[in-house]
């Protein structure tokens, strides 16, 4: 009867320990909320599953001669959910660039790239183009926000 009780500890232990690794497996953000917040520019402060732009900066190369202002894209500061990882923050924003709904979003660009880094308390999407004609239709739609 000990040797049942352990197994049934052990099996009971390692139900425990697995169930929130089954839950997170099948949660995903919802991207319709994060796509559109970002697409206005800004969410509603008392909504925490949105993403909140707070900053965006305009990025350019710089050529020596003839002294060129080349544009590249655009850095956008973002306040995520709380709990959001930088990957999940790029596989969602992947996601909203794969969509491609063409609303007028920074994302829906085509041919921008995504690069998503940690910075603080907050993270900075980078939207780049090596192509001027799109990298200056990224700096134009984020302007428009």
């Amino acid at each position: 009867m000990t040797q049942f009780s352990k197994a049934f500890r052990h099996l009971a232990l390692a139900a425990a320990l697995a169930a929130p690794l089954v839950l997170a497996a099948g949660a995903r953000a919802e991207s319709s909320l994060a796509c559109a917040a970002l697409a206005t520019g800004s969410a509603d402060a008392h909504t925490p599953s949105t993403l909140q732009i707070q900053k965006v900066e305009q990025l350019y190369r710089f050529q020596e001669r003839p002294y060129l202002r080349i544009p590249e894209g655009v850095a956008l500061s973002v306040r995520a959910p709380r709990g959001m990882t930088a990957a999940d923050l790029h596989n969602l924003l992947g996601d909203c660039q794969r969509e491609a709904r063409d609303d007028g979003s920074v994302l829906c660009v085509k041919g921008a790239a995504l690069t998503v880094e940690r910075a603080g308390g907050k993270y900075v999407v980078r939207v780049t183009s090596a192509d001027r004609a799109v990298a200056a239709e990224i700096q134009r739609r984020a302007a428009r926000k």
